[in-house]
C-alpha cells in the first residue's frame, strides 16, 4: 500500500499526467501492483475461525486480514454483527487515509528533489551519470507515490461508505445500545459530523481508561482541530489503557514533530506489529531521514536523543 501526489514541478521536470479516475477494482489491482514493486508479498487469505481472532485481527489493526474478517462478518446479524461490521470498515478506510497521507507526503519531498535536480540539469552546471540516476529515480517515486495515492484515496472512500451503511443501519435496529453508540461516534468523527458526534460522546461517558474512545477523540483532535499535541495525549492515555492498541502506536509515529521522535515510535510499532502498513512504507523513509540527521549531529559533536 502506498499513494502520492500528481506530477513534478519544477523548470524541465518531467511531470507525468494525472491519473485517471479509478474503479475500487482498479485501486485494488493498482495497490497489489504497488505493493509487488515494493518486494511486498501479500499475505495468504485464511477463513477467520472464531470471534476472538476476528477481535484480535480489529485490535491489532491488521489490514491484510481485514478482507478475511469481513467475510467472517458476511451474513451475520445482530447488534454485534452490524457493530463490528461498521466498527470493521471504518477502521480500514481510516487506515488507508493514513497511509495515503503518509505518501502523500513523501510524493512532496520526491517532487521538490526532481525539480532541484531538474533546474540543475538545465541550468548548464555539470549534471553527472549519477545526478540523472538520481533524477530518474525522484521522478520514480513521484509517480508510485501518486498512484498509490489515488488508489488508497477510492479505497478509503468505498470503505467509508460501507461503514457508514452499517453503522446506520445498527442506529435503526438499536439505537440505544451501546454498542450501537460506540460505532455511531467514529461515523459521526468519520464524517465530520461534530454535533451529533458531541451527543453521543456525552451519552457513552467517561472515557478516561477506555482505549477506543480514547482513540476517537485523538482522531478529534486531529481532524477537528489539527492539535498534534493534545492528539498525542489521548494516543499515549489509550496506549497506557490498552498496551496492544495497534493503530494508537501507528498514528504516534505519524503525530511527531522532530523525526526523533518518529523514529522512537516507529521502533515500538515494529514492536508490536512488524508487517503494520506504517511500518512497511513508511518505515524506510523514516530510518533513512534518522541516520541521516544523526551523521549530521554527530559530526556537530551532538547525539540526538
Amino acid at each position: 500500500m502506498v499513494s502520492l501526489a500528481a506530477a513534478c514541478g519544477g523548470k524541465g521536470a518531467e511531470s507525468p499526467a494525472p491519473p485517471a479516475p479509478m474503479t475500487p477494482a482498479e485501486a485494488r489491482e493498482a495497490v497489489t501492483a504497488l505493493q509487488a514493486e515494493r518486494g511486498i508479498e501479500p499475505k495468504p487469505s485464511a477463513p477467520v475461525a472464531s470471534t476472538e481472532e476476528l477481535l484480535d485481527i480489529i485490535l491489532r489493526d491488521d489490514l491484510d486480514r481485514f478482507e478475511d474478517a469481513a467475510r467472517f462478518l458476511e451474513g451475520k446479524s445482530g447488534v454485534d454483527a452490524l457493530a463490528w461490521s461498521a466498527t470493521l470498515e471504518l477502521l480500514w478506510s481510516e487506515g488507508y487515509g493514513t497511509v495515503a497521507l503518509v505518501a502523500r507526503e513523501l510524493g512532496r519531498r520526491a517532487e521538490t528533489e526532481a525539480a532541484r535536480l531538474a533546474e540543475k540539469r538545465d541550468s548548464g552546471r555539470e549534471f553527472t551519470d549519477r545526478g540523472k540516476e538520481l533524477l530518474a529515480g525522484a521522478n520514480k517515486a513521484v509517480a508510485f507515490h501518486a498512484k498509490a495515492e489515488a488508489a488508497l484515496g477510492v479505497l478509503a472512500r468505498e470503505h467509508l461508505a460501507a461503514g457508514s451503511d452499517f453503522a446506520r443501519e445498527g442506529l435503526r435496529q438499536f439505537p440505544g445500545d451501546e454498542r450501537t453508540l460506540r460505532v455511531a461516534a467514529f461515523y459521526y468523527l468519520s464524517t465530520g459530523t461534530w454535533g451529533r458526534y458531541e451527543e453521543v460522546m456525552a451519552l457513552l461517558g467517561d472515557a478516561t481508561n477506555d482505549a477506543p474512545l480514547l482513540f476517537l477523540r485523538a482522531l478529534e483532535a486531529e481532524k477537528r482541530r489539527g492539535d498534534r499535541a493534545e492528539a498525542r495525549q489521548y494516543l499515549a492515555h489509550a496506549l497506557a489503557a490498552n498496551p496492544r492498541l495497534v493503530r494508537a502506536q501507528a498514528k504516534l509515529v505519524l503525530m511527531q514533530d522532530d523525526i526523533a521522535g518518529s523514529y522512537a515510535e516507529l521502533q515500538k510499532l515494529q514492536a508490536l506489529s512488524p508487517d503494520h502498513p506504517v511500518v512497511r512504507i513508511t518505515g524506510p523513509s523514516i530510518k533513512s531521514e534518522y541516520e541521516l540527521a544523526q551523521s549530521f549531529d554527530r559530526a556537530r559533536g551532538k547525539t540526538l536523543p
